[in-house]
């Protein structure tokens, strides 16, 4: 592992994982992103020296590939980075969630599906200028809720001083999709939180 790195945050890193708790550690992030890019362009490149040196022998491959770097220091540094497909603080679909109080429409866009928004819309909000700061994912039968099924978007724009929010026809369909665009929107707003890391609220 990066020897640079403060072994209390290493340990500590650990220590979550360990708990389940897969949460983005923002003082290892950029350290562990670098290191894991070299460890798998070397790894990368071990597996294809090992395949031109003993092309009809497997063992002889796996063997000299696993001594280029350790399996388990490459998994800890995917699961600190949030990179290893591990389960999230939460196994709930994202329709099950009830957030409390509620997100100012603001400019209200409304649009026909998820994937008019991911394709046409997403590409263009930019982060530094419209920061997500809610999502509600209504369906028929949970919490409530009477209308058709929808997401709702909600969007600060700091530099207008104003709010803005996009309501979206999904489907259960949608929902890998979705969490991926919310994943990587969370890191915007955990940039913003330096050096205070966040986890679980529970």
């Amino acid at each position: 592992m990066p020897s640079h790195i403060p072994a209390e945050l290493l340990a500590g890193a650990a220590q979550r994982i360990r708990q389940g708790d897969h949460r983005i550690d923002i003082a290892l992030r950029g350290p562990l992103a670098a290191w894991l890019d070299d460890a798998e362009h070397r790894v990368r490149s071990a597996v294809q020296a090992a395949a031109e040196v003993w092309p009809d022998d497997p063992d002889h491959q796996s063997a000299f590939t696993a001594r280029q770097q350790p399996e388990a220091a490459l998994d800890f540094a995917r699961a600190v980075l949030g990179q290893d497909n591990a389960p999230a603080a939460t196994d709930q679909h994202l329709w099950e969630l009830d957030h409390p109080y509620y997100g100012a429409e603001g400019y209200l866009n409304e649009c026909e599906s998820w994937a008019e928004f991911a394709e046409h819309i997403a590409p263009h909000l930019y982060s530094d200028l419209n920061h997500l700061y809610r999502w509600d994912w209504h369906k028929p039968g949970h919490h409530e809720w009477e209308g058709e099924e929808e997401l709702g978007l909600f969007f600060i724009m700091p530099r207008k001083s104003s709010c803005m929010s996009y309501t979206i026809p999904v489907t259960e369909a949608d929902e890998p999709a979705v969490r991926a665009y919310l994943a990587d929107m969370t890191k915007h707003v955990a940039a913003l939180w330096e050096p205070i890391t966040i986890g679980p609220t529970t």
